[in-house]
């Protein structure tokens, strides 16, 4: 008999939970825009597929099938090798990503760094484009197959209940299901700017030895070293607001 404790915190009720959470923090970027619930919406999102597979995969066939195969030490030696194997490639996606947006060195921004490699599974394997253009068809392709399996499911003789229930599961695949891919699709548009925000709360310092001109616009710095830093400028147009400038270390304390 299952305790009070698990009765509440079901498999089921945490997977909606999880999903609505994971819902709410993408409206609410979209519409608010707020740092705290930008932070929120890529943590939640990265996190998403995890925790579903960890909650739902020791309690399917394939999950039982892991656990008895870790017992054989050849296949443990060729699940290290991938995991180093997937490491290695998160991290040089990681460093990718934070080039592309600031066009420096990756080393300079250790902690989005850190956060992106662990992300690198739901952003870098399923949020993309390509990865969701084709579900979009996969989806597409069953929702015609449940267009004409339906009708014919209410017409089976002695079975008019089943065939609602049909119908009923089959909306709710076609709505949910929609939602789900507009949402996941709109995350990997939204992405690289959530994730420029990140590293801008996350890498930037606000306190710094430099006396330059620059710095009564702006003190969000990034340390390049060779008295170098990235500077961002966030008043500046959209496409000038980050910029290398030199730092003179004047400023004692």
């Amino acid at each position: 008999m299952s305790s009070p404790i698990e009765t509440r915190f079901s498999p089921k009720r945490v997977s909606i939970a999880l999903v609505t959470a994971w819902v709410v923090s993408i409206v609410a970027t979209l519409l608010i825009g707020n740092p705290w619930i930008v932070l929120a919406s890529i943590f939640l999102g990265g996190a998403l597929p995890f925790a579903l597979l960890a909650i739902w995969l020791p309690r399917s066939r394939f999950g039982k099938f892991v656990q008895e195969a870790a017992s054989v030490w050849q296949l443990r030696i060729f699940g290290i090798t991938m995991l180093f194997a997937y490491s290695v490639y998160a991290n040089k996606w990681a460093g990718d990503v934070i080039n592309e947006l600031f066009h420096v060195d990756s080393s300079h921004f250790g902690v989005s760094t850190t956060v992106f490699a662990v992300l690198f599974a739901p952003f870098g394997l399923i949020y993309r484009q390509d990865v969701i253009g084709w579900l979009w068809i996969v989806f597409i392709l069953l929702g015609a197959l449940l267009t004409s399996v339906l009708p014919l499911s209410l017409l089976t003789p002695g079975r008019a209940a089943l065939g609602w229930k049909a119908w009923i599961g089959g909306l709710l695949f076609v709505f949910v299901g929609a939602f789900v891919l507009a949402m996941s699709a709109n995350l990997a548009n939204s992405f690289k700017p959530l994730a420029m925000r990140f590293a801008i709360w996350a890498d930037f310092n606000d306190s710094h030895l430099c006396t330059d001109d620059w710095t009564s616009k702006t003190n969000s710095v990034v340390f390049l070293g060779d008295q170098r830093v990235l500077v961002f400028f966030p008043e500046n147009p959209a496409n000038s607001r980050f910029s290398v400038e030199s730092c003179n270390y004047a400023k004692s304390f």
